[in-house]
C-alpha cells in the first residue's frame, strides 16, 4: 500500500501579527515586516517649552494659592493639561517606566509647591473642614441641604463612610481610604455610621 505524505499548510496569521517570517540570510532581497510603534500618550516637550509652562504655573499659584491644577479655570486649559502630564510622568517614573520627568524638573516643581497627588491634597482640605465642623457642632453629620454651602463636605463625609463600609464588608483596602486616613478621622471623633442629630445640633 502506497502512503502519500501530504504537507500541512501553516495557519493564516491573524490581523495585527506579522504575516511573513523571513530569514534575512537566505532571502536578502526581502525585509522583515515592522510592528507598528505604540504612540506616546502625550507629546514630549523640550526643555525650553517645559520651563515656559513652569513659568505659567507660577502666577497661577500666586492668584489661586496652590498648584493642584486649574481644571475648572477658563483660559488655563493648556496649563491644566500640562499639570496632569507631570503627575502622569511622575507616576511612570515611580513605577520604573520610561518618563521624561528628570530630577531637575522634579526639583523645580517641588520648589514651587507642586502637589503630586491632587486627590491627597483635596482630601486633607476636606479633613480640615470636617475637623472644624466637629469642633463647632460636636458631631460629623453634615446636612446635605446645609444653607452654609457645606454640600460638598456632606458628600465627602458620605463617601468616606461608603468606602469604609466597603472595606469592612469586602475586605478590600481602598486606595482612596488608607489606614492613615482612617486613623486621622478616628482621632477627631469621626463616626462611621450616621446618627440622628439631637435638637439644636446645628444652632
Amino acid at each position: 500500500v502506497h502512503t502519500e505524505r501530504v504537507g500541512l499548510e501553516e495557519p493564516v496569521a491573524s490581523i495585527g501579527t506579522t504575516l511573513e517570517r523571513v530569514d534575512s540570510s537566505s532571502s536578502p532581497g526581502r525585509r522583515r515586516a515592522r510592528q507598528p510603534k505604540a504612540q506616546p500618550r502625550y507629546r514630549a516637550l523640550n526643555s525650553g517649552q517645559w520651563f515656559k509652562k513652569l513659568q505659567e504655573l507660577a502666577p497661577y499659584k500666586i492668584e489661586f494659592g496652590d498648584c493642584l491644577g486649574p481644571y475648572k479655570c477658563s483660559g488655563h486649559e493648556s496649563l491644566a493639561l500640562w499639570v496632569r502630564r507631570q503627575r502622569c510622568q511622575y507616576n511612570f517614573r515611580e513605577e520604573g517606566k520610561k518618563s521624561n520627568l528628570t530630577d531637575e524638573r522634579i526639583r523645580a516643581l517641588e520648589e514651587l509647591g507642586f502637589v503630586w497627588s491632587s486627590y491627597g491634597a483635596r482630601w486633607e482640605d476636606r479633613f480640615d473642614e470636617i475637623k472644624a465642623f466637629i469642633q463647632e457642632y460636636g458631631h460629623c453629620n453634615v446636612p446635605k441641604d446645609d444653607a452654609k454651602s457645606r454640600q460638598f463636605l456632606a458628600m465627602w463625609v458620605k463617601t468616606q463612610r461608603d468606602l469604609y463600609s466597603s472595606r469592612l464588608s469586602k475586605g478590600k483596602k481602598e486606595i482612596t481610604l488608607t489606614s492613615e486616613c482612617i486613623n486621622k478621622l478616628n482621632e477627631v471623633g469621626f463616626r462611621w455610621e450616621e446618627a440622628q442629630p439631637q435638637p439644636g445640633a446645628y444652632d
